[in-house]
């Protein structure tokens, strides 16, 4: 079984590309998709829209809700066992005849201070340097363009200390250098972005993330730099004050120069 996340895809035939390419490689692989694509499918969507790009790209299951860490470990375990998968919530599954069944879609809080650090423990044979890690669910922003804050629901953070539990795991793994923080608003709010910092002072890799530009100062740019940051990505989606108003985005651009020049020091 071979898992793709589909965080950065916008289509259903970039979806495929790689499909196709899995099944060339391997004609017995087992495909389960997931993430952010895969939700959006269903938030004005059904489930059973998934029937024919699965059966055209070869797709055998579709986790498509959010939260979906518990699902995938219970399909997992269902696989292994070759057991019924009418356990597994949110799951779109072709049977041997190539009948689509849909199980019971049910909502998922998400898994973050409750989560152990058991990332040493993984077998992780093509971990090319890097890993990503998530230190929070959801945004506390409300921009114009965007549905995720609705549909994500809430907007938690873990605690610094537990942060700091995990990359005591992840730092054991070997030959690991990188580390990128996929949360989607990373340096807020900004007391708690400090005492991560001070967290990452303490260990010896390079990490990268997203970031709100308008929420930098000296100090905060002085940890990032002595942290290990190599790279940010910068959510400026206009330097027109009026656009900026219209998208909600509670920055003008003024924010974004002096932040942009903050970090360009």
């Amino acid at each position: 079984m071979v898992g793709i996340s589909s965080t950065f895809y916008l289509a259903i035939k970039q979806v495929g590309r790689l499909a196709k390419m899995l099944t060339a490689h391997d004609p017995n692989i087992e495909i389960v998709l997931g993430g952010a694509y895969a939700n959006a499918q269903t938030i004005d969507g059904f489930p059973e829209s998934f029937e024919r790009p699965m059966k055209k790209y070869g797709l055998k299951y579709v986790l498509y809700a959010f939260n979906s860490e518990i699902d995938l470990r219970d399909l997992l375990i269902a696989w292994r066992q070759g057991g019924s998968l009418d356990g597994v919530n949110n799951l779109c599954h072709l049977d041997s005849a190539g009948k689509i069944h849909v199980t019971e879609t049910v909502w998922k809080e998400p898994v973050l201070n409750e989560l152990e650090p058991l990332w040493d423990n993984l077998e992780l044979p093509f971990l090319n340097h890097t890993i990503q890690i998530r230190s929070a669910v959801g945004c506390p922003f409300s921009c114009a363009f965007c549905s995720y804050p609705t549909t994500a629901k809430s907007w938690k953070t873990v605690k610094a200390g537990t942060v700091r539990d995990h990359l005591d795991a992840v730092t054991r793994i070997p030959d690991l250098k990188q580390i990128i923080f996929i949360d989607d608003t990373f340096n807020v709010p900004k007391n708690r972005f400090k005492d991560l910092l001070k967290v990452f002072c303490d260990y010896d890799f390079k990490w990268f993330s997203f970031l709100r530009v308008q929420y930098v100062d000296d100090e905060i740019v002085q940890l990032m730099k002595d942290s290990g940051c190599e790279g940010v990505y910068l959510g400026v989606e206009s330097a027109s004050d009026i656009v900026l108003k219209n998208m909600n985005k509670r920055a003008t651009s003024a924010d974004f120069y002096r932040g942009v020049e903050l970090l360009a020091k």
